[in-house]
């Protein structure tokens, strides 16, 4: 449908109808797990919104670029798509977009290792979105505040913070991020030392991951199962979950999960 309006529009020459159809048909094409497809897509987008003078539409392909490139790995990219982001937004003052683009600066500061600025930003992102109830973007920065205190080995707030993201998640009904946040909270069970309640998380899990059919998720899911593996004893079992997993991510050439 998305490449049929992006064709379309083409055909006609409807530069803003283009930039929508490639921004829409970049993120499908992300969810199905062509990410560098959905990049081109996004640049194109872009570029077309920038000769138009759409500020809203280059901060929303700002943010779309940010989140693909985070996810493939190419941080300084993010970094930049981010801020510019941030910085076109100041114009125009749309919370959701500001909000989107500063839980992606928390997610890139903690991938970095940057736990003080991931929660300094994640703390202002969760404040401006409950204010404006912001739900998923609630949740993301629930979820970053929980990992950076599960990083600081802070497991039970690290829990509490993970529980209350499940919750707006769940309320939402959205899958995916409920299956990202309960692997995280598999790994901080597992080195919490609460193998049991890992594994009730993981098998209460698989049902949902097997209808989803996300690639991503699946990997990391057979990660944790390897960890879960480990930590019951089982392993020869766990060795053998990690070679299927990097050969998998070799394949797909995902970035570290």
């Amino acid at each position: 449908r998305f490449e049929q309006a992006l064709t379309l529009n083409e055909t006609l020459g409807h530069r803003q109808g283009v930039a929508e159809a490639a921004a829409y048909l970049g993120r499908a094409l992300s969810a199905q797990g062509d990410p560098q497809r959905a990049v081109s897509l996004h640049r194109r987008a872009l570029s077309i919104k920038e000769r138009i003078g759409d500020l809203e539409g280059i901060v929303i392909s700002q943010n779309d670029l940010g989140s693909l490139t985070l996810h493939q790995g190419d941080y300084r990219s993010a970094a930049r798509h981010f801020a510019r982001a941030r910085e076109v937004n100041a114009q125009l003052g749309a919370v959701r977009e500001d909000v989107r683009a500063l839980n992606g600066q928390a997610s890139l500061a903690l991938i970095c290792g940057q736990l003080e600025e991931a929660g300094v930003a994640a703390g202002e992102a969760l404040r401006l979105a409950t204010l404006h109830e912001l739900g998923r973007e609630q949740g993301r920065a629930y979820r970053t505040l929980g990992l950076v205190a599960h990083e600081e080995a802070q497991s039970d707030d690290g829990e509490l913070l993970l529980t209350r993201a499940l919750t707006v998640f769940g309320r939402l009904e959205a899958a995916p991020a409920i299956a990202m946040v309960t692997l995280d909270m598999v790994e901080l069970f597992v080195e919490r030392g609460d193998v049991t309640l890992a594994r009730m998380a993981l098998d209460k899990l698989r049902p949902q991951l097997q209808r989803l059919g996300r690639a991503r998720l699946s990997l990391r899911a057979e990660l944790c199962e390897g960890q879960v593996s480990a930590a019951e004893g089982a392993r020869d079992d766990a060795l053998a979950r990690l070679e299927r997993t990097r050969a998998s991510l070799e394949e797909i050439n995902a970035p570290e999960l």
